[in-house]
């Protein structure tokens, strides 16, 4: 029963997926997806699709953070394989230290975040603000319940535009090409793999609100700097992830996964992340991408 509730999560998440996906005729980032998705992403899981498929293991820049992350890490390892991956190890994105350092997610955040707020508070009624501007001032004039315990730094880092469009639009260029062709696909093709696997982050903190929060690390950035998407599968205590190139692999890897973690580590919480580049390629079978 437990092992059948697991894998309900990814089968809901794939059935979910299929709602969501589509063409936004609001939102032009949605237009590139036009005749490359699915209604219906359930046809793509294989409860055997780890059996044969080829996992790179990340190491640099995403472990030696916490050493009970790092032991649940190994755990999840030996379970893929005994699930019949190959498991190719190590395999680090060529682009990490680059990833580790770079700003352009910030940058990226704090150019677009005024224009987006502002566009979007101006199509809505009934609220007392229209403008970025607008949400300060309201902050500051009931700073008692609304910076009660945090700041609204970025947003007044935003409002003064301290970055120029040329930074801007470099930035915008530069993070996807780091984290995607440069880092995650590039490791991908040349060892050959159907994914990578990291452990996603530390163990949950309690919030301090002193000091703030008591961050470790994490795998999951260059996944979102190269906008891929984000799967996760419930492990353990701690977090792994998984990059892949298509989601129908994706989906079958995860389904794979999922009951033979648990079953193995007899795990309470927490997830492994499958996380998957927008480039598809033709899938002969679920858990193995054509070359």
């Amino acid at each position: 029963m437990k092992k059948r509730t697991k894998i309900g999560l990814i089968v809901g998440a794939a059935a979910v997926l299929g709602a969501l996906t589509g063409v936004d005729p609001r939102d032009p980032a949605t237009q590139g997806s036009a005749g490359h998705f699915h209604t219906d992403y359930t046809q793509f899981l294989d409860p055997d699709g780890l059996n044969g498929a080829r996992i790179g293991v990340m190491r640099s820049g995403v472990t030696g953070y916490s050493q009970s992350t790092d032991a649940v890490f190994e755990q999840a390892l030996e379970a893929m394989a005994d699930a019949g991956a190959v498991l190719v190890d190590p395999a680090d994105l060529p682009t990490m230290d680059e990833l580790l350092t770079d700003q352009s997610e910030i940058i990226v955040l704090i150019w677009e975040f005024k224009r987006d707020l502002n566009a979007y508070l101006a199509t809505r009624t009934g609220v007392p603000v229209q403008t970025l501007a607008g949400v300060i001032e309201f902050n500051l004039e009931h700073a008692s319940q609304e910076l009660q315990y945090f700041g609204q730094e970025f947003f007044q880092l935003a409002q003064g535009e301290i970055f120029t469009e040329q930074e801007y639009l470099e930035a915008l260029e530069r993070g996807p090409r780091l984290a995607g062709l440069e880092g995650i696909d590039a490791v991908l093709q040349q060892l050959d793999l159907d994914a990578l696997v990291a452990p996603t982050g530390s163990p949950a903190w309690p919030i301090d609100l002193v000091n703030g929060d008591p961050f470790l690390g994490a795998s999951s950035f260059p996944a979102a700097m190269a906008g891929y998407p984000i799967i996760n599968i419930i492990s353990s205590e701690e977090d792994s992830g998984v990059l892949t190139e298509a989601f129908q692999t994706v989906s079958s890897l995860a389904l794979s996964l999922e009951p033979n973690v648990d079953y193995r580590l007899n795990l309470r919480y927490r997830e492994i992340e499958l996380l998957t580049p927008a480039r598809q390629r033709a899938c002969p079978r679920p858990g193995r991408p054509a070359r």
